[in-house]
């Protein structure tokens, strides 16, 4: 998973070997929300964000 803040310029890569669901959420999800909690408090990722290809 790769999340993009070119505001902020900033780019968060999380790799991780699993595809388990936890509490009905991937983990790449949860990752994701946690990492940009701390990095960039502003901005906490939202996986209902619309992303580009």
């Amino acid at each position: 998973m790769t999340v993009c803040l070119p505001s902020q310029k900033a780019t968060l890569v999380i790799m991780i070997n699993t595809d388990l669901v936890v509490d009905g959420q991937e983990p790449s999800t949860l990752l994701a929300r946690a990492s940009t909690a701390v990095a960039t408090p502003d901005n906490v990722y939202d996986c209902s964000a619309v992303t580009r290809a």
